[in-house]
């Protein structure tokens, strides 16, 4: 008898606590939210598709961009010291290039294209069609005329896919199962 009852107790805990179960997206350890997204900066250096790569190795893409406020955030998370070696070293692969066939730029995880923040004068040499891939330049830089060029940072560049950069990963928070 004590068995059924000692049974039927542990069960009953048992579906009660199931049974409140909550479910809580959360970002992984060494990751940093920002609204419903995981975000992760790397300062190892790498080309623009090897970059890519790294982020999906982990289950996320080169960051996408879709609000002036997630750029400002992206600005203040990769200023120098958190990614940059030093304000000359001032890119960071973002997930953003441009598609030849449609003619358009796009990111890499799919998103639309809602949102741009081009320093002035880019996207530049595409009729090179060689820089096809864009970056953020968090801290404020000079152009090649030595003019101030993004003043206040958190503007895009483009470039070529071969230069070695910092790069920021974006994924959506995961979803935990929390028992109360």
């Amino acid at each position: 008898m004590r068995a059924l009852v000692f049974l039927s107790t542990l069960l009953g805990l048992s579906y009660s606590v199931i049974s409140n179960r909550n479910s809580r997206r959360l970002c992984f350890y060494g990751w940093t939210q920002f609204e419903q997204d995981c975000y992760k900066a790397y300062k190892m250096r790498a080309q623009f598709m090897e970059a890519e790569n790294k982020c999906n190795e982990v289950g996320a893409h080169l960051t996408s961009i879709h609000s002036v406020e997630e750029n400002d955030f992206l600005r203040e998370f990769t200023r120098t010291g958190n990614v940059q070696e030093n304000k000359w070293d001032n890119n960071v692969w973002i997930g953003f290039f441009f598609e030849k066939q449609s003619g358009t730029w796009k990111w890499l995880d799919g998103s639309p294209t809602d949102y741009t923040n081009w320093a002035t004068g880019e996207p530049n040499f595409m009729e090179y069609d060689s820089e096809g891939q864009a970056s953020m330049m968090p801290d404020s830089s000079f152009n090649e005329k030595n003019n101030w060029y993004n003043p206040d940072g958190g503007e895009w560049n483009n470039l070529h896919d071969m230069p070695l950069r910092g790069f920021i990963c974006k994924q959506k928070k995961s979803s935990i199962h929390i028992l109360i």
